[in-house]
């Protein structure tokens, strides 16, 4: 992920959710401002229910103070699609480009060669040539996003 945007914040609705949601900001490699890893900090018991997260700056707190200051409150669940959006503009894909793929938010990333966008299908609108002519849900850009690859497969 290149550009970030320090307005934004991702909001938890309960402990459970906070706990999945900065389990996967500790494997992006997001911190605390302190350089400690989010989900084995000490900062779990001033969790409280509507508490936010800007993983930019590795700080958080309540989300009234947040609207004040005119941040973008995102649920957690949407957070990292947003962010992605964000940076990553389809038309700008490239035939051949090297891009992570997947056919749900629950499958795991793997990696391919970029063949084009088909609008016309909405829900699998992303075409490789490698895997030979698969359409895909999601596509990312490898390059910044290689760390959601599983190279040990």
């Amino acid at each position: 992920m290149n550009e970030r945007n320090p307005k934004l914040v991702a909001s938890c609705r309960s402990l459970y959710e906070a706990k999945l949601f900065l389990k996967k900001c500790d494997d992006l490699g997001y911190h605390w401002k302190d350089g400690t890893k989010f989900s084995g900090n000490e900062y779990w018991h001033l969790y409280k229910e509507c508490t936010c997260y800007n993983i930019f700056e590795g700080t958080f707190g309540d989300i009234e103070n947040y609207i004040e200051k005119g941040y973008d409150i995102v649920d957690c669940k949407k957070f990292f699609k947003k962010i992605f959006l964000q940076q990553f503009a389809v038309d700008k894909l490239q035939k051949f480009e090297e891009v992570l793929v997947r056919k749900s938010r629950h499958s795991k990333w793997q990696y391919g060669i970029f063949e084009k966008c088909d609008r016309n299908n909405p829900k699998y609108p992303f075409m490789t040539l490698v895997p030979h002519h698969q359409t895909w849900a999601e596509c990312i850009p490898f390059d910044g996003n290689e760390n959601l690859f599983d190279f040990s497969v």
